[in-house]
């Protein structure tokens, strides 16, 4: 017969079980934290993927004294490569693929970094002929991330309007010439001193009191109502023929009227 076991080894049996369950509960844990963080991954490089802006992730570069020198691209997704006009991203340092930007750009993510927030700013890229949006978030450690927006247009479109009201500001302070601002219903909004002297009127009877049709005698009026109707329809500029214009004073001089929509 087999004697029976002591109390001692059940004790020992029992924890050799109960050892065994808690390494496999362990590994249980291990196993679905790392399928969690594999989705994560996943949904996080999906949603990097599928962006319309560029996006990189970024370690900081320091010399021997701490100072921000340069950037090294970590990865990158396809829109910041189809923005720099390059696939070669990864691995690569920002002073190679922005010579003349790398150190703004290591700055300001020096500085995101050193208050732990997110910061952004504009960055012309000469050798691209681009603007970019530029947005430095911090990451951990040395590392931040990067987006990155082309926002070429909007400052071409800026620049133009900026040239555009620099002509007007120098059209208006012309002695020779009378610019006024109007509504498309009538109101008078403002005029330079040419058309003030012209006129006779001060820029607050021409708000106050003064309608564009009073300056217009009744000969002119269906030509003017035309060209207003083809400035609302066809932006750009009208101009009325040769005719006699009332003043303030009560009498009429001879001019030349350009309309233009702005």
């Amino acid at each position: 017969m087999r004697p029976p076991c002591s109390r001692h080894h059940r004790d020992r049996g029992r924890g050799a079980a109960e050892a065994a369950a808690q390494r496999t509960w362990q590994a249980v844990l291990r196993a679905r934290a790392d399928a969690a963080l594999r989705r994560s991954e996943e949904k996080y490089r999906t949603l990097v993927a599928r962006m319309d802006e560029g996006f990189a992730l970024c370690e900081l570069l320091r010399d021997v004294d701490g100072h921000a020198i340069d950037c090294r691209c970590i990865e990158a997704n396809r829109a910041l490569q189809r923005l720099l006009g390059r696939r070669d991203l990864e691995g690569r340092c920002v002073s190679e693929l922005l010579p003349d930007e790398h150190r703004h750009w290591a700055q300001a993510a020096a500085a995101a970094l050193a208050c732990g927030e997110s910061s952004r700013f504009d960055s012309e890229v000469k050798a691209l002929h681009r603007w970019f949006d530029v947005k430095v978030a911090p990451f951990g450690g040395e590392r931040f991330t990067l987006f990155v927006d082309d926002i070429t247009e909007r400052r071409r479109t800026e620049a133009a309007l900026r040239a555009s009201e620099d002509r007007l500001r120098k059209a208006i302070s012309i002695d020779t010439v009378g610019v006024l601002f109007f509504t498309l219903d009538g109101r008078m909004l403002d005029a330079n001193r040419a058309f003030e002297r012209m006129t006779g009127f001060s820029v607050d009877e021409l708000r106050d009191t003064v309608h564009w049709d009073m300056l217009t005698p009744p000969e002119h009026m269906a030509a003017t109502l035309r060209a207003v109707e083809e400035l609302v329809a066809r932006p750009g500029r009208r101009i009325l023929p040769p005719g006699r214009r009332r003043l303030g004073s009560g009498s009429v001089a001879f001019s030349r009227v350009n309309v233009c929509k702005r």
